[in-house]
């Protein structure tokens, strides 16, 4: 008993959330869709239910290295199921670009698009990364312009998996969304 600390012991919430996602990373993907999937009928607005369990499955592997609690899941996941999204089309304007810059960079990224068939992530990486060359921006740029565009968000998994994941229309259909949310909103000219 002599060597026993008598400070109390310390509840450290922090770790306890790493190692939650420690152990979430850990379940197959069949097993973790069947986990979150409560938390999605429960967290996500009735007209976006029910959860398509083929959808599901094709979503949970892109947000698996993220997720800590399978309460963020329906925070993590959201856009992949609304029909619209809503962000300040001011977001789309990424470091080091000009206001300008958007109409054209979003029109070129839904030509290219356009002409690809089935979206698959690797092909379609090599496509944009040349496309985002010709408008003359940044890979950086250019995919942060689209994460926007197709997400609604300035953070998300893998951007081309999960423009994989949305289809080929859906994408289409938010890239369109984007170029008239923003010239709308008059930033078309700087």
């Amino acid at each position: 008993l002599e060597s026993i600390n008598k400070s109390a012991a310390v509840f450290d919430l922090e770790k306890l959330i790493w190692m939650n996602g420690v152990y979430i990373r850990q379940l197959s993907v069949s097993d973790l869709a069947e986990r979150v999937l409560p938390f999605l009928e429960r967290e996500l607005p009735p007209s976006l239910l029910p959860v398509d369990g083929e959808y599901l499955l094709r979503i949970v592997p892109l947000i698996r290295e993220r997720i800590k609690l399978l309460a963020d899941a329906a925070h993590l996941t959201s856009y992949f199921f609304e029909a619209e999204l809503d962000y300040d089309p001011v977001a789309l304007v990424q470091k080091g670009m000009e206001y300008r810059d958007v109409p054209p960079a979003l029109a070129a990224a839904r030509d290219e698009l356009g002409r690809a068939g089935e979206l698959q992530h690797e092909p379609l990486e090599q496509s944009l990364r040349a496309v985002a060359a010709a408008a003359g921006l940044k890979p950086r740029q250019f995919f942060g312009l689209l994460r926007v565009a197709v997400t609604g968000r300035e953070v998300s998994p893998p951007l081309f998996e999960t423009m994989e994941v949305l289809g080929k229309e859906r994408v289409l259909s938010r890239i369109d969304a984007a170029i008239g949310r923003f010239q709308s909103a008059g930033r078309a000219v700087e």
